[in-house]
């Protein structure tokens, strides 16, 4: 038995989620419960990210490069193949702030990929994360 608490208290996001745990909750309401968190942190991860700098040039390049690709396996590739390129790695650098540190920089450009990755992947539609699920949370 226990219980599992998520408390965002800030100026922009108040949100409490709490799931008491006891030996009758079933495993797919902890599930959707902990699907809920991760769709709360990921709309507030963007959104700070959108905050550190501008991630403008990011979205450009997804508009561009992801034009008429659909979900076939060739066109998973196809995104793989452009996340991972150089030009993404272009971009991404360019969206890095100068005054960061090392460290920072790292850590942001990590950031970024992932933004851009999951990004990319949600312009085709081919989702693998639980942002995307049919759950009555407030995002």
């Amino acid at each position: 038995m226990g219980e599992i608490q998520f408390i965002a208290n800030t100026d922009d996001w108040k949100a409490i989620k709490k799931l008491k745990v006891e030996a009758n909750v079933p495993p797919m309401d902890i599930a959707v419960f902990l699907a809920s968190v991760s769709i709360s942190f990921d709309s507030k991860i963007e959104q700070y990210l959108k905050q550190v700098n501008s991630i403008k040039p990011i979205d450009d390049f997804l508009e561009t490069t992801t034009k008429g690709i659909g979900k076939t396996e060739e066109d998973i590739a196809k995104v793989l193949k452009t996340v991972n390129s150089t030009n993404a790695g272009k971009i991404i650098n360019a969206c890095l702030p100068e005054e960061f540190s090392p460290k920072d920089k790292d850590m942001l450009k990590a950031l970024l990929k992932t933004y851009l990755t999951r990004k990319a992947f949600d312009k085709i539609g081919f989702f693998v994360d639980y942002t995307k699920l049919p759950l009555k949370i407030n995002k």
